[in-house]
């Protein structure tokens, strides 16, 4: 995806924010279907959990649902809050198997809604899915 490969462009770049971080961005076309392969993560959290003298002190930190739909480039005909509604039953079975796995506390990131100079109404469409 960075890279691209015959037939297949390469993902574009942008920043995060107004940081020096850069990240690829997801392109969502009419037909994406978000699904969750949780596995890895799962597998990581519990690993670091294992090695931890205090396993509760290991907190998980995931992006957030709507800063996930504003990031994305999106095709004709979709938006970030159909996105974000397709996301949220994710976040909901992925937090379920953090709270499983014994997780008590996950940090779910959103910094679009602090950091943009977003309208209200907008704020508001995104926020109720």
């Amino acid at each position: 995806q960075a890279r691209g490969r015959d037939g297949v462009p390469a993902l574009d770049m942008t920043k995060y924010f107004d940081s020096n971080y850069h990240y690829m961005v997801p392109e969502v076309v009419a037909d994406t279907v978000p699904c969750g392969n949780f596995a890895p993560f799962l597998a990581h959290v519990q690993l670091l959990r294992s090695k931890a003298a205090k396993p509760d002190a290991v907190v998980p930190i995931v992006l957030g649902p709507v800063t996930l739909g504003k990031l994305c480039k999106y095709a004709e005909g979709r938006t970030a809050s159909a996105l974000v509604k397709d996301l949220v039953p994710l976040y909901k079975e992925l937090l379920g198997e953090l709270s499983k796995a014994g997780v008590k506390e996950v940090q779910l990131h959103e910094p679009w809604l602090v950091m943009s100079d977003a309208e209200t109404e907008e704020v508001r469409s995104l926020t109720t899915a």
